[in-house]
């Protein structure tokens, strides 16, 4: 990973659901420049080491997630592809798996279909252009920004169109 900004939430805010500190290092104005370069932010947890549950799984976890999605869905923008958190993120915004999804072993199948993967990208579209042009960035880049994303989730090419 070239020159990443690692992000470190600790377990004490995750089980808190206690999203400001996150939400203050990443303050939006659409119309300046992001703090941070596009595709350079990886975000780690401590404290979890020790769980035999899967992360994406843990109720805190994906509670925590959740808010700031909902406050914050600039995910596309900020954060590495070279690591495993986009898609974490992702698995966390998602409606809660039924509890045969996860007992029969198809989770990740399950959290990864290709309708909801496709609506979580397109959701982020608009913030992705919105933070783009702010940085300066062509539609060229747009375009090959979204190309990196769904080849990240190994989904083929599609012909998403910037957000006007």
């Amino acid at each position: 990973m070239n020159r990443s900004i690692i992000y470190v939430i600790n377990r004490e805010e995750i089980e808190r659901c206690d999203v400001a500190r996150f939400l203050a290092c990443f303050k939006l104005n659409h119309r300046k420049k992001p703090s941070c370069p596009m595709g350079k932010v990886v975000i780690c947890v401590s404290g979890y080491d020790c769980t035999a549950e899967e992360f994406h799984l843990i109720g805190a976890v994906r509670k925590y997630f959740a808010k700031i999605h909902r406050q914050w869905p600039c995910w596309l923008y900020f954060l590495n592809l070279e690591s495993n958190c986009l898609r974490v993120v992702a698995c966390c915004t998602r409606k809660i798996l039924s509890s045969d999804q996860v007992l029969s072993g198809s989770t990740a199948r399950a959290l990864f279909d290709l309708d909801w993967v496709t609506r979580f990208i397109g959701d982020g579209l608009d913030p992705l252009a919105q933070l783009m042009e702010a940085a300066g960035m062509d539609e060229g880049k747009f375009d090959k920004r979204v190309w990196e994303i769904l080849r990240y989730f190994g989904l083929p090419r599609h012909p998403y169109k910037r957000p006007e």
